[in-house]
């Protein structure tokens, strides 16, 4: 998931897959972007965060992603100034070691990053109008896929991988598209029915699209964010369609992240109001349509919110909400937020991602 500008965002990697960790302990991790490292904490039962051994670990400047294949296995850290991947095993303590090759040279400019949800396969969206694809080695070495890199849209920027695993989507900054794959069983991508798909406004730049969420809540929607929301079911072979009318139903500028907890009960959304300089973080009940409905009293300021996610059972919420460090709010069973006594959690210097383990512990880790 990247954390520039324009980007797709997949919210529920922490609810698919298998964990490997035979503790059961969640890990999270977060870049220090002005340090070049990698810090790494162990989530207690009460939401707390604890460095692991060894943190922090070797980072990269100007990182894009963090991203957990979803067994829980290895971490793979996206850079775009050096073109570089890095990736490490996550030991049982939840100690980073590097990974037999790394770090990987990737093409020039490579803007997002995302696994499936079996921990088989890995995709890279490239500026230069292409998807890599590799296949995740059993020591997680990477291992390029035949075919790849494969044709996308024009200034690709991002990609995910939906939550059953069949389609990659990844979306273009130049053309306002969306462009579908099914995924092969060796790794490699096929274009969907009717793909590309026509998303955003591209005659007007305030209205290009944001970011792509694929969600199991209330079936299979797909959020598409270009300054207001729009849903799209996931069809018969990858197709997208639209949902007709608003489903935010809040008067806000300029959203820029949605964060599905893995219930699919509850929306976080960072957006701006009118007339406010700074964020607000917005818990909203999902409806029956994807509609977006804002809880009252959930508003919570922010300075410069960069990274949302949240763990497998729910129960906790993980900011960045500038500074340098990690808020923690226990989420209620009506969606309310309470803050995790001992925050803001230290990190390095100007951390702007976070990725998250799952939990062998909780049954949502266990599904799909």
């Amino acid at each position: 998931m990247g954390n520039h500008g324009l980007k797709l965002l997949l919210s529920l990697t922490t609810g698919f897959g298998l964990s490997t960790l035979s503790s059961g302990t969640e890990f999270i991790y977060t870049d220090n972007t002005a340090d070049k490292t990698i810090s790494g904490y162990s989530v207690g039962a009460d939401g707390s965060l604890t460095p692991v051994p060894g943190s922090p670990f070797p980072g990269l400047s100007g990182t894009l992603a963090l991203t957990i294949e979803p067994r829980g296995r290895f971490l793979y850290v996206l850079g775009i100034s050096a073109s570089t991947l890095l990736g490490y095993r996550i030991e049982s303590n939840g100690a980073l070691t590097a990974i037999p090759g790394s770090p990987f040279a990737q093409s020039s400019s490579p803007q997002s990053i995302a696994a499936d949800p079996t921990g088989k396969f890995l995709y890279i969206a490239n500026l230069r109008d292409s998807v890599s694809a590799y296949q995740i080695d059993t020591n997680g070495a990477l291992t390029s896929v035949p075919g790849s890199p494969f044709a996308a849209g024009y200034l690709p920027t991002d990609v995910v991988v939906e939550p059953k695993g069949e389609y990659v989507y990844e979306l273009n900054l130049g053309d306002s598209t969306v462009w579908g794959y099914h995924i092969e069983s060796n790794g490699a991508l096929v274009p969907t029915v009717d793909s590309p798909f026509g998303v955003g406004y591209p005659t007007y730049l305030s209205y290009l699209p944001d970011y792509i969420v694929p969600t199991f809540a209330k079936g299979e929607l797909v959020y598409i964010m270009d300054f207001r929301l729009q849903v799209y079911s996931i069809q018969c072979r990858g197709a997208l369609v639209q949902f007709p009318g608003l489903p935010l139903n809040v008067p806000v500028y300029q959203p820029s992240s949605l964060l599905i907890d893995p219930k699919g009960e509850f929306a976080f959304v960072i957006a701006q109001f009118a007339n406010q300089l700074n964020p607000v973080l917005v818990t909203c009940r999902i409806g029956d349509q994807g509609d977006l409905t804002p809880i009252p009293s959930t508003e919570i300021p922010g300075t410069q919110i960069s990274a949302l996610a949240i763990d497998s059972s729910g129960a906790f919420l993980f900011l960045i909400n500038g500074g340098n460090g990690v808020t923690v709010y226990g989420v209620g069973d009506d969606g309310s937020l309470t803050p995790v006594k001992g925050w803001p959690f230290a990190t390095g210097n100007s951390p702007s991602a976070l990725a998250l383990t799952p939990n062998s512990r909780h049954p949502l880790a266990l599904s799909h």
